[in-house]
């Protein structure tokens, strides 16, 4: 993948005397935007599982507290 960046070079009267291009690979740089949105999808599942996982640990010991209580 390549970017590229264009700007018209002027004289002191403003008149287009050039231009000046620069080109540079970022193959490299969209890789790694995939994978930095590859792991933050991965470490929201991982969140959201270990919440529902605090979450089902809490209802059980709330029901296992309520079942124990002395009658």
């Amino acid at each position: 993948m390549l970017s590229v960046s264009c700007t018209m070079v002027r004289d002191e009267r403003g008149k287009i005397v050039g231009m000046l291009a620069i080109a540079g690979d970022i193959a490299g740089r969209k890789r790694a935007e995939a994978e930095r949105a590859l792991l933050l999808v991965r470490e929201q599942t991982a969140r959201a599982e270990a919440e529902a996982a605090n979450r089902a640990k809490d209802e059980f010991l709330a029901i296992l507290s309520h079942d124990c209580e002395p009658h």
